[in-house]
């Protein structure tokens, strides 16, 4: 029996819960995360997609004999219910609206009143049995009479005991990875339910001998932090592109700025993402901006800097450029309909048909272009287009015409991002923010984009989801404070520290 002990802290509000919206902490949900996390080591370290399936189902079990249940448990063994440290009391539903750069990484998923789990810390222990290789064997020789599955076949006759302490050491690293460059909770990959590894503990086999070392405190530094990472994530990669997202030599990760408060340091690197991504909003007098706010009740309280000028060039021109197609579409059909109001020709038949020349020129615009090249930063990605103008109808009432363009691929409806966000406490009190790009197969081949109510495309051109060079763009852009703008109010430090850095590099 192998027994690994680990305790976290909780840098940032962790959003999980059961039903009903109601916050709580899930042990099934970290497990999920630790299957996750050995998912991407064990494509490297076992070098084949089959072997590593084999491997898993034995370790975290599966439906079909002799699989059976699972030879790793877990249990939560503690819990310090506070809110993170640093981050006060979260019983307002709004707690993270008055932040800019907080509320852009939601992403608006905070709704319906959900707060975060009331965790500080949380105290973990897993139990591995032991694997009896022999009754195995003939477990699986009753079980499977013709033909074992094609990812079981030679498993128990390949080294299995040099695989089963590969399986092991990767529950270790994956334990470790969750606090070192994951999360727990909606939107983890955006920095929410960032944990840190306070302590772990694990057998003295499985240490000195695979290069890992158990962590007895928090990291006093980011050389120490750095450490710590490149321990647990072993030097096995996968050898380019792996069919999904995997520990590989595409893989990229690197420390981008600090700061003294946790709070602090993820509103700013959601306010860098949002001034990265975005054209700003609209301002009254022309031009776009970018709107900061740290805490400001009062939208008139916050600063705000115009867009553009925190970047050489904007990455994503070619995004805007397609929007405001789209948003001509929309406008051509309010004018239509305005121009029917006014000359009394309005009818719900008039109407249909003009709403149905829009769709059709919506359905041209997106179908002749490549979808947005912000879609390499996950799906689905959705667009509210809106006129410029209120249409006036006869009875002095106004309403926007409006179309959401979402685009999804066709299948699954979803591609989760390759982008994570951490945040990770020093014992000296200071937090360090860490982003790690893990490039994966984007979409299967001949996948198509689905577009709401437009039909479906094929992807005419996906270089930019192969290279993922607009993700990794991020990173240099936040490491280099260009988007401060001149703030008063940004405390964040910037500074690059490659842990894992661009081939070649």
């Amino acid at each position: 029996m192998t027994s690994i002990k680990v305790r976290y802290a909780v840098v940032t509000p962790m959003m999980l819960g059961g039903a009903n919206n109601v916050s709580e902490f899930r042990l099934a949900s970290y497990v999920d995360v630790v299957r996750w996390w050995w998912r991407f080591l064990a494509l490297g370290r076992f070098k084949s997609a089959e072997v590593a399936t084999f491997w898993e189902a034995l370790l975290f079990g599966w439906s079909t004999a002799p699989f059976g249940q699972k030879r790793v448990r877990f249990k939560l063994t503690g819990i310090d219910r506070n809110y993170p440290e640093g981050w006060g009391v979260l019983s307002n539903v709004d707690w993270c609206r008055n932040w800019s750069g907080i509320s852009y990484l939601t992403a608006q998923g905070f709704k319906n009143g959900r707060l975060p789990v009331e965790a500080r810390s949380i105290e973990i222990s897993a139990q591995i049995r032991d694997l009896h290789t022999e009754q195995l064997k003939e477990a699986f020789a009753k079980q499977f009479k013709s033909e074992l599955p094609a990812f079981a076949r030679g498993q128990l006759h390949d080294q299995p005991e040099a695989n089963w302490r590969r399986a092991h050491g990767a529950v270790v690293d994956a334990m470790a990875l969750i606090g070192l460059l994951g999360g727990l909770g909606a939107r983890s990959r955006r920095g929410f339910g960032s944990l840190a590894v306070q302590s772990l503990e694990f057998p003295e086999e499985f240490a000195q001998a695979d290069g890992r070392q158990p962590i007895p405190r928090l990291p006093r530094s980011v050389a120490d932090y750095a450490r710590q990472v490149v321990a647990h994530l072993g030097a096995d990669r996968h050898a380019g592109l792996p069919s999904y997202s995997a520990f590989s030599d595409l893989t990229r990760i690197s420390v981008v700025a600090s700061a003294s408060d946790a709070r602090q340091l993820m509103n700013d690197t959601g306010f860098a993402m949002q001034v990265y991504r975005t054209w700003g909003q609209r301002r009254q007098n022309g031009g776009h901006e970018h709107i900061y706010r740290a805490g400001e009740a009062n939208i008139n309280d916050a600063a705000s800097i115009p867009a553009g000028g925190m970047k050489a060039s904007y990455e994503f021109k070619a995004d805007h450029d397609w929007y405001v197609r789209l948003k001509a579409q929309v406008d051509a059909c309010r004018d239509e309909l305005q121009e029917l109001i006014d000359e009394s020709n309005f009818s719900r038949a008039a109407e249909k048909a003009a709403r149905q020349r829009r769709d059709g020129n919506l359905r041209n615009e997106v179908m002749a272009n490549d979808p947005p090249k912000r879609i390499a930063f996950g799906l689905p990605h959705n667009y509210f287009v809106r006129s410029s103008e209120q249409v006036i109808q006869d009875s002095g009432k106004a309403r926007w015409e409006s179309e959401n363009v979402n685009i999804e691929p066709a299948v699954s409806g979803r591609r989760a991002s390759p982008l994570f966000i951490h945040f990770h406490k020093l014992s000296s009190g200071r937090v360090i923010a860490v982003l790690s790009v893990v490039p994966g197969r984007f979409l299967p081949d001949e996948a198509r984009v689905r577009v709401y109510g437009q039909g479906s495309a094929p992807l005419s051109s996906n270089t930019h989801l192969q290279d993922y060079r607009h993700v990794t763009g991020l990173i240099g852009f936040i490491a280099g404070g260009n988007w401060k703008g001149g703030l008063a109010k940004v405390a964040t430090a910037c500074e690059r520290t490659d842990i894992i850095p661009e081939q070649g590099a």
